[in-house]
């Protein structure tokens, strides 16, 4: 499994604990990502029940470490998908789609295939 993948799991494992009732857990699986250097998007109104619990509080400040880290190594990653029997002397219509909300490229991709924009060109 990769890093990316592992981290988006952590993230909804954090949020199905508070649905069910489980701040501990919720805050166990915070804990639990940050030690992995994971960051989450902890200002989310999700969190609000364990918001004002001293350990999600020192979770914020190693959030903000942890997320000024990622940002500091973080590099730009795109892709550029081109139909079967692509020539640089046809013109084709772009289509951009962009990820975000803690999705990354790997997700994003595992939900939206290109497959049938390729083939129609």
């Amino acid at each position: 499994m990769s890093p990316e993948r592992l981290a988006e799991i952590l993230v909804y494992a954090s949020i199905v604990h508070l649905f069910n009732r489980e701040p501990e857990r919720c805050l166990e699986v915070i804990e639990e990502s940050l030690g992995r250097g994971f960051f989450l998007n902890l200002e989310w109104n999700v969190y609000d029940p364990v918001r004002d619990q001293e350990r999600f509080q020192a979770a914020l400040a190693d959030n903000l470490r942890a997320r000024e880290a990622a940002q500091q190594s973080a590099k730009m990653r795109y892709e550029v998908l081109l139909p079967k029997g692509y020539s640089a002397d046809e013109r084709y219509p772009l289509f951009i789609a962009c990820h975000g909300n803690m999705s990354t490229l790997v997700s994003f991709k595992e939900r939206w295939t290109p497959g049938c924009m390729l083939r129609a060109g």
